[in-house]
């Protein structure tokens, strides 16, 4: 009552300052009418707080809540009945917790339709209704003071007492509650069902399930998580008992391991679960022209070198050519024109140590080989015949006829003489990348 009294001495306060107007300029009217609103505002406000204050403290008959509901109210209506028809639905599980905005908006249409549909037979049957309208009539408010009706509560105060929660089925738990005074209401009796879950454990490596892959040397990390679990342990890789959950960090591992986990719940059931860790060891292979063993090439031609590492962090180049390498990669050689065995070593390191491979390419001397009938040593032939001339090379760059034939010939090829009438000398002379010369030669006979 006092509040009340503030309130309205206050209004007649700001319903004075009126008298005062006539003897201000418009802008200071403007000014007044906007704080005037102001304070209008906030009164409405206070005004609105105090009657749901009044309405809660009223609304409580030996310490449990109730409400009695007097009036019809569809969407779009507000104020204390909307409210208290909102604490129902929360209580009912149509609403989230504390949804209680004192306005009959879509969602407490739904959970009234809900609602209705729950107590078919006391709010829609006898109406010949088949589903919900959320709208609150006749039906439904004497369904909600069935249950919540405070007159029934000053009467007879529940006293509830429950049986445990059930085991888990189906991610729900139940149970039975009674009323030891039987005084055959609902109001403040504890739910009956919850949700729930199975008895369960996750292991993770470096938070990865069942089997992760770390390079040989590097640490993992193990993490698990029980739920509705009571104690676990370790077997395999790992020992002794263990929290709930946690993790537990193991380093420089250089074989595979594998870790279980088992965790018991409250009756004693047993869940497990175990994760692989595969250790890759440090290791490097290093190819040339796609072979592991040693190659040889002609002179002035290159080799494609190529390499795989496994567990290493880094990489570089020794013997025959140097720098810091990728982990994988291909290289070429260039071309090479000293004739020589050439080494190709690579290096890499990894949280293990280190570890290298090489691989050989021998460049070959440079040769011309000349042959009369394919044959390279001396032939005889009848006078008058024809001679066929044939040569192959490698490492050279170009060739030149000399002896008993001449001019510029390809580094590979062949010719004929005909009607050879006496004996021939055929001299090919060829020169290499650095400028070197190479000969050889074949003789043709007359018989």
């Amino acid at each position: 009552m006092k509040k009340f009294i503030i309130f309205f001495v206050t209004l007649c306060a700001i319903l004075f300052s009126f008298s005062f107007a006539n003897a201000l300029t418009d802008q200071e009217r403007q000014n007044l009418i906007i704080q005037i609103r102001g304070q209008i505002l906030q009164l409405q406000i206070q005004l609105q707080s105090i009657l749901q204050n009044q309405n809660q403290s009223q609304n409580q008959v030996n310490g449990i809540w109730c409400y009695d509901f007097n009036k019809n109210i569809a969407i779009g209506d507000s104020g204390i009945e909307v409210s208290n028809l909102q604490k129902v639905l929360v209580d009912q599980g149509f609403l989230t917790s504390n949804y209680t905005n004192g306005g009959f908006d879509i969602a407490t249409y739904d959970a009234v339709v809900a609602f209705q549909e729950k107590y078919k037979s006391e709010v829609l049957s006898p109406a010949k209704l088949k589903f919900g309208t959320g709208k609150v009539g006749a039906f439904t408010r004497a369904k909600l003071n069935k249950i919540y009706n405070c007159t029934q509560l000053s009467k007879c105060a529940p006293s509830w007492s429950c049986s445990e929660w059930s085991l888990c089925k189906n991610d729900k738990q139940t149970r039975k509650c009674s009323d030891s005074k039987n005084c055959k209401i609902l109001l403040g009796k504890p739910k009956e069902t919850q949700s729930c879950s199975l008895p369960s454990v996750i292991l993770k490596g470096n938070n990865i399930e069942n089997k992760t892959t770390i390079n040989a040397g590097e640490a993992i990390e193990i993490s698990w998580a029980g739920v509705n679990v009571t104690s676990c342990s370790a077997s395999g890789n790992w020992t002794g008992s263990k929290n709930i959950s946690g993790s537990e960090t193991f380093t420089n591992l250089t074989s595979s391991r594998i870790y279980n986990i088992s965790c018991v719940d409250s009756l004693g059931k047993v869940v497990t679960d175990f994760l692989t860790v595969d250790v890759s060891l440090l290791s490097v292979d290093i190819k040339a022209d796609k072979s592991d063993k040693p190659i040889s090439i002609d002179l002035g031609k290159s080799a494609q070198l190529s390499w795989e590492s496994t567990g290493a962090k880094s990489c570089s180049a020794s013997g025959d050519w140097l720098g810091i390498k990728t982990l994988d990669g291909s290289e070429s050689t260039g071309y090479l024109y000293i004739p020589k065995k050439y080494i190709y070593t690579i290096n890499c390191s990894g949280a293990s140590g280190n570890t290298n491979d090489f691989v050989e390419v021998n460049v070959l001397n440079p040769f011309v080989n000349i042959k009369a009938n394919n044959s390279d040593s001396s032939i005889e032939i009848i006078s008058g015949k024809t001679v066929k001339l044939t040569w192959e090379s490698s490492g050279l760059t170009s060739c030149t006829a000399l002896g008993n034939w001449s001019g510029g010939k390809e580094i590979s090829g062949s010719e004929s003489m005909g009607n050879i009438t006496s004996s021939k000398f055929y001299v090919l002379e060829c020169i290499d990348y650095l400028g070197n010369k190479v000969s050889n030669t074949v003789s043709v006979n007359i018989k």
